[in-house]
């Protein structure tokens, strides 16, 4: 990752991740597939999930890409 902002590229990976697993993934899933820190990963999911880029699904705990 030479150029950019990182917490930028983490975004995209984080949605192209999404995008390519319809079913949804969970928490720890995400953070193992993109070697992110837990911490990280929380933070960027929690501002998805507020813009609605990102969804929770509240009994599966499984995040889905939102409707933005």
């Amino acid at each position: 990752m030479s150029d950019g902002v990182k917490s930028a590229h983490r975004v995209v990976r984080l949605l192209e991740l999404l995008a390519k697993n319809p079913s949804g993934l969970g928490f720890a899933d995400i953070c193992s597939m993109l070697a992110l820190p837990k911490s990280s990963a929380h933070a960027l999911l929690s501002t998805l999930v507020n813009v609605d880029f990102v969804r929770l699904d509240a009994s599966t705990r499984r995040y889905f890409v939102g409707v933005r």
